[in-house]
C-alpha cells in the first residue's frame, strides 16, 4: 500500500479496535487506477484474519464496481427499490 492507502486502511483498522464505537462510515473515492479496491482488499484480509470478516460491509454505485470488490451496489445495501407499490 502506498501512503495514502496505508492512511485509509489504518483509519478503519483503528476504528475496529476501539470498544464499542460508533459505526464507521467511510467514502473512499478516486478515478479508476487510484488503488479503492486494494485498500478494500487489505481491509477484508485484516478483518478476516480477526475472525471479524461479518463487521466490514462493502457497497459501490454500480454493479461492476460492487462486484470487484465482492460487495453490493448501494441501492442493494439500503434497500432501496425503484418500484415502490407495485409501480
Amino acid at each position: 500500500l502506498n501512503v495514502e492507502q496505508k492512511r485509509a486502511f489504518a483509519i478503519v483498522a483503528n476504528h475496529s479496535l476501539l470498544n464499542k464505537p460508533d459505526p464507521l462510515r467511510m467514502f473512499m473515492g478516486g478515478v479508476g487506477g487510484t488503488g479503492k479496491s486494494r485498500v478494500i482488499q487489505a481491509l477484508t484480509s485484516f478483518f478476516a484474519e480477526r475472525n471479524q470478516a461479518r463487521r466490514l460491509r462493502l457497497a459501490s454505485f454500480t454493479g461492476v464496481a460492487a462486484r470487484n470488490i465482492a460487495g453490493t451496489t448501494l441501492h442493494a445495501a439500503l434497500s432501496l427499490d425503484q418500484r415502490r407499490n407495485g409501480k
